[in-house]
Order: structure tokens, then C-alpha cells, then sequence
């Protein structure tokens, strides 16, 4: 009975205010960074590389950002800032370009893809990578109060390394090298090489390609526009690059007296050999 009666008097007395408005969201509007697990292994981190389109100077990512909070029918900005201090080794204007003072996530929309642009101008990038920290930065229309999301990191280079199907084909392709690695995507691109059955005739057919560029590029550079040949020292040494990114994609070449032929020549001032 007093449990009836306790119903009644909380019922009565909610009906004798008329209409409750309720409060769904009480908290201010943030965003953070929202990255795909399946995209990128650390929840606050991408890496990328130059190492497969050496040919481009720059290019874009994308950070995902996105608003803890309810769409609105106005224009909302925030901002990001690039941690320059010990943690970043990229520096503005050589490895990225400078960030915008602020971003906009348009009227009814709840997610921006911040662009990032890279350059590939740094030859150093072949030989290690470097880092930019980003932080969030709160406007009058957004916080960063929540406890994840605030801080993002991307760390690039364009460093090749020894791809797995290299073991494979080593008694024809020799000891790896970057340079060498470099050439093969240059004149033949990014086609992993698995010698067993019907890849084989195809794969024996894109090695003998190779080869005849390792030998003869002057050929080569015929067909291919793109790439330019120049003179050094006349009939001894010479140079190929690439037209579009000259500043870091260049290859020495040089006449061997003993094997009377040219060579092109590695990162370690070394012959690329080729069976």
C-alpha cells in the first residue's frame, strides 16, 4: 500500500508541471582525431612513405577529424598546431607545408579530412624518416576536453627497404641496394617477383628487361621522356633523373675500363651488378 501511494504523489506531481523539457547533451562540443584501426596500427599514428612513387615532390594525407557533440546549421572552426619542439623532426616549408591557422567543418556535418601536404625534396629522406606532432587546439566553438584523440603523429621518409620476394630471385638480382631497388621500380614499377609456376615464363621476362636497362640506358631513356640523361665527364660519367623530381631522383653512371661498359652506381659507391 505504501509503495502505491508513493507512485501516485511522484506521478501527480510530474503531470501538475506540464511539459519537461530534458536536457540530452549538457557538455560543450569537441573534436579529435579519429583514426580507422584497420588503417593504421597505432591509434594516433600514420606512417608513410615516398620509397614506391619516388617521381612525386609532394603529396597529400588526410587526418581524419571528427566532433564529439550534435551537428549544427552553421559553419564551426578548430584549429591544429604542429608540436615544434624535440618529438618533431620535419621542418615547415622543407618536409610540409605550413598548417592553416584554422579549419572549418561546414553546417551539418560532423566530420572534416584535414589535408596535409609532403614534399619529397630532401634527399636525406632516403636514408631516414622524420616526425610531425599535431595537437588539437580548442576554439569558441570547439574544446579538446576529451581524454583521447587530442594529439596525432605522422612520420615519413622515402626510404626503401629489402622487399620480401627479393630472397627469392637473389642469385639473378645479386646483393640488394637501394639504388638498384630504385632502378627497378623506375623501369619496370612496382611488381613483386615470385618465381613458381605460371609466373615464371612472365617474371623471367620482366627480369631480361631489367637487365637490358642496368646495361644499356641510354637506350632506354629514349623511349621514356620522362627521364633525362646528362653528360659529367664525356663518355665516363653521366647522370639520369627524373624530370619531374630532379632535386632527389638522380642515378650515377659510370664507365667500367675493364668491362668496357657503364654501370650504374649505388649508395655505396659500388657497381649495381645484375646476372
Amino acid at each position: 500500500m505504501k509503495q502505491t501511494i508513493l507512485f501516485l504523489l511522484v506521478a501527480s506531481a510530474l503531470f501538475s508541471c506540464g511539459e519537461v523539457e530534458i536536457d540530452r547533451y549538457g557538455t560543450s562540443d569537441n573534436v579529435y582525431f579519429d583514426f580507422d584501426d584497420e588503417e593504421t596500427s597505432d591509434r594516433d599514428s600514420v606512417v608513410f612513405s615516398f620509397a614506391y612513387t619516388p617521381e612525386k615532390t609532394s603529396d597529400t594525407l588526410y587526418l581524419p577529424v571528427r566532433i564529439a557533440g550534435l551537428r549544427v546549421s552553421h559553419d564551426r572552426r578548430f584549429g591544429i598546431k604542429v608540436l615544434e619542439d624535440s618529438i618533431t623532426t620535419a621542418t615547415s616549408g622543407l618536409h610540409y607545408k605550413p598548417l592553416e591557422e584554422f579549419y572549418t567543418i561546414s553546417a551539418d556535418s560532423g566530420t572534416l579530412q584535414v589535408p596535409i601536404v609532403l614534399y619529397n625534396q630532401d634527399t636525406l629522406l632516403q636514408d631516414k624518416s622524420v616526425a610531425l606532432h599535431f595537437m588539437l587546439v580548442p576554439t569558441e566553438d570547439f574544446g579538446t576536453a576529451l581524454p583521447h584523440g587530442v594529439y596525432a603523429k605522422l612520420v615519413f621518409s622515402s626510404r626503401l627497404e629489402k622487399p620480401d620476394w627479393w630472397t627469392g630471385v637473389e642469385s639473378v638480382f645479386m646483393d640488394y641496394s637501394r639504388v638498384k631497388h630504385q632502378l627497378y621500380l623506375v623501369s619496370i614499377g612496382n611488381i613483386p617477383l615470385v618465381m613458381e609456376g605460371a609466373n615464371i615464363p612472365y617474371n623471367l621476362f620482366i627480369m631480361d628487361k631489367f637487365r637490358r636497362f642496368l646495361i644499356d640506358p641510354f637506350t632506354w631513356v629514349q623511349s621514356n621522356p620522362d627521364y633525362q640523361l646528362d653528360t659529367v665527364v664525356e663518355d665516363k660519367e653521366y647522370v639520369l633523373f627524373s624530370k619531374a623530381n630532379p632535386a632527389t631522383l638522380r642515378f650515377k653512371i659510370r664507365w667500367d675500363n675493364d668491362a668496357q661498359r657503364h654501370y650504374f652506381i649505388d649508395e655505396n659507391n659500388s657497381k649495381v651488378l645484375f646476372n
